[in-house]
């Protein structure tokens, strides 16, 4: 059997250790093959063939086994047909495309009886319909995490100060709320709510008299005017908050870096069962399905036609954990 691979768009650690696993669940008389840069390796017919052994070497590691991309013009039928032609040039029989929800649903225009297209979630922003794990959610979570420990040991050094941290994940709050909930940040701001400044600034003011430091953490979502790739709100929230509290608010920004780092343990077991689940969909022949896993941990198939975008979920668990302990 021949399976091609390919990553498209925004990178996420625990990708490489999901081809590595995946692989390990192969026979010897399947290859794989690699397309280069996305949808663009597709495109160019661009791919490099290695024995299921190749990727173990990467697996715990954080270098890209290969290289994701983004198109710079929106595809049309042709480019469609392109793609199509090329796979079955090379007789894929089973087509992978790892990438966010915008790739997955580029899957689904796909039309054709062969290659058997699956759809994996690959997105640090945890914000795809029908699975509670995205590769790279949970390491992206750790490096956010190792920043507000820094920042609270900074706090404790020189106490009574409020920090404002920004982190990525567009319009959905689910990185910035997880984030907040693991690393015990004292407020969380998330687009899904509206940013209530007044507020904040009232939690300010109470709990800095009893702890040295107040931590928020913050989406870039939150920014009115925000569109994808944008960043650089909390200097504008800062302002106001200052303004408020009468204390200056130290903010960080911790950008692109969270895509990539050493996979935590929890990425790695995850990622692994990912990649059994979609050998075992493979299989059973279930097809043309995003991939992805039940906050049980159980397998999770969701139709290509049926992927979108998610935001926070008020009932989820997590939401109400925040409300609970009233960071939000």
């Amino acid at each position: 059997m021949n399976i091609g691979l390919a990553i498209s768009g925004g990178d996420g650690s625990g990708i490489n250790n999901f081809i590595a696993s995946f692989c390990s669940y192969l026979s010897e008389d399947n290859k794989m093959y690699f397309f280069q840069n996305g949808l663009n390796g597709l495109l160019k017919n661009n791919f490099i063939i290695k024995d299921k052994y190749d990727a173990l070497d990467y697996s715990l590691n954080d270098f890209p086994y290969i290289g994701s991309g983004r198109t710079n013009k929106i595809l049309d039928d042709s480019d469609r047909d392109i793609i199509v032609n090329n796979l079955n040039k090379n007789n894929i029989d089973i087509f992978i495309l790892c990438g966010g929800d915008g790739s997955l649903k580029f899957l689904n225009t796909l039309k054709t009886d062969k290659p058997k297209f699956y759809g994996i979630p690959l997105t640090i922003d945890n914000d795809i319909e029908g699975t509670d794990y995205t590769i790279g959610h949970p390491s992206a979570i750790e490096v956010i995490k190792d920043e507000v420990k820094r920042i609270r040991n900074s706090g404790r050094a020189l106490p009574n100060r409020v920090f404002i941290l920004e982190v990525l994940g567009g319009y959905c709050g689910y990185l910035a709320l997880n984030s907040a909930l693991v690393s015990n940040a004292d407020f969380v701001l998330v687009p899904e709510i509206s940013v209530d400044l007044d507020v904040v600034s009232s939690k300010i003011t109470e709990k800095i008299k009893v702890q040295n430091s107040f931590i928020i953490i913050c989406s870039e979502g939150c920014k009115p005017s925000y569109k994808p790739g944008e960043q650089i709100i909390v200097p504008e929230f800062a302002k106001i908050l200052e303004e408020k509290t009468g204390i200056r608010a130290r903010q960080s920004i911790l950008g692109y870096g969270q895509r990539n780092g050493i996979p935590n343990t929890e990425e790695l077991y995850k990622s692994n069962k990912l990649a059994y689940y979609l050998k075992k969909a493979i299989d059973d022949g279930i097809y043309n399905v995003l991939v992805g896993l039940s906050h049980n941990g159980n397998a999770s198939y969701v139709k290509l036609g049926n992927v979108k975008t998610r935001v926070i979920d008020k009932e989820h668990e997590n939401f109400k954990m925040a409300v609970m302990r009233g960071i939000i």
